[in-house]
């Protein structure tokens, strides 16, 4: 039966309501999505919970508005945990100012503890940041900046995807790849970071929507994925000397295959901070936050977190 609220009726989302968000992407974003690409991002099963939010429909069951969270393991304090990550916030044009955004989230909260959730994370844009203070209690941790690097090469990468040859771009750049010891998959190796999302086999499986490799030395690891640009997504378990040596490689790479740029996302306390501004601009940011669901989490954390932590990496 769906809960009534003013004039809306609404229903957690399950896998048979994943086409209406379809028409909320396109009225709130201005954004074409693929079912397929959110029925994988729906899929979190593995980590105990998953379809965790709740969809408002119109009297005549147009989708009106959406709020979800995405669960995932996550390590807090040396603890891993199951947490989720607050994601796809949206509300139809003609149905806004409604409330139905604070409605949905604290409807969510309430299934996300049901479900043995702990812990509330994520990187509200301008639009949500005042009703997640404000109306929903989260605690804003700090900014996750965007750094740039401009590589000087022909636009190789993007000129293929611009005439459709994507896939004979992708073998050119294995081949190239292969020859500087990346990787396209990551087998037995866990990527542990300290209050941060934690990703074993699983995390980084889930992770992979688009065409992603890692760069391993010894224990050190880079994790990047290839579009237009290169995007890093994540340095860890490296030094200052091996993380400015491993990102010497990935420069040439993008030098041979016609990457243009090279990015990255990350939190003041990263460990390589000093060698990655030395190396890249810094640009615009993101705010980000948390909201503990439980009384046993102690309220001050230094969170972690890298552009593989966004929920579309």
């Amino acid at each position: 039966m769906p809960i009534i609220f003013k004039e809306y009726q609404i229903h957690r989302i399950s896998k048979d309501r994943l086409f209406d968000l379809l028409i909320l992407f396109k009225s709130a974003f201005n954004q074409k999505v693929s079912l397929s690409y959110l029925e994988k991002k729906f899929d979190t099963e593995r980590f105990g919970a998953s379809f965790v939010g709740y969809i408002a429909y119109t009297q005549t069951g147009e989708p009106a508005a959406y709020y979800g969270v995405f669960p995932i393991r996550f390590k807090l304090n040396s603890q891993v945990l199951r947490a989720a990550q607050s994601g796809d916030t949206m509300t139809h044009k003609d149905h806004q100012h409604k409330g139905l955004f604070i409605e949905l989230a604290k409807m969510t909260y309430d299934l996300a503890r049901k479900e043995g959730i702990k812990l509330i994370f994520g990187f509200p844009n301008e639009n949500s940041l005042p009703g997640f203070i404000k109306k929903l209690n989260w605690t804003i941790d700090g900014k996750l900046h965007f750094y740039k690097q401009t590589v000087y090469t022909f636009p190789f990468a993007a000129l293929m995807h611009l005439v459709g040859l994507k896939s004979v771009y992708l073998r050119y750049f294995n081949f190239w790849a292969k020859l500087l010891g990346l990787k396209s998959n990551l087998k037995y190796t866990t990527i542990d970071r300290n209050n941060s999302i934690y990703y074993d086999q699983d995390g980084i499986a889930y992770r992979t929507f688009s065409d992603n490799y890692f760069l391993e030395e010894k224990e050190s690891v880079i994790w990047i994925k290839v579009v237009r640009t290169m995007q890093i997504g994540c340095i860890f378990n490296t030094d200052d000397e091996h993380a400015a040596q491993l990102l010497n490689r990935l420069k040439w790479l993008s030098v041979i295959t016609g990457l243009i740029r090279i990015s990255f996302w990350c939190t003041d306390n990263h460990p390589n901070l000093r060698v990655i501004q030395s190396r890249f601009n810094k640009y615009n940011y993101y705010q980000y936050g948390h909201l503990n669901l439980t009384n046993s989490l102690t309220q001050h954390h230094s969170f972690f977190y890298e552009a593989c932590d966004g929920d579309t990496y």
